[in-house]
């Protein structure tokens, strides 16, 4: 199965980052540096923009981009 392509680089942020962050963690708005995540794990692909990293990178760079003290991902 493919990587989900999103039209836009900010549908890309709420649908395939925030999405999976509030999977987790209720406050994903305010608790991590959305920006910085997205530079790192949204690729452009196929005329839009998918998530190009796998599960465990990308909650390494959610750790590193944590705003608030969020233990479980240590």
């Amino acid at each position: 199965m493919g990587r989900k392509v999103y039209p836009t680089r900010e549908q890309a942020t709420y649908g395939g980052i925030v999405d999976k962050l509030q999977e987790r963690f209720a406050d994903a708005l305010l608790g991590f540096d959305l920006p910085a995540i997205a530079r790192r794990v949204l690729h452009k692909e196929r005329g839009g923009y998918v998530i190009g990293v796998d599960d465990a990178t990308f909650w390494d760079v959610a750790a590193s981009n944590a705003i608030v003290n969020l233990p479980h991902l240590k």
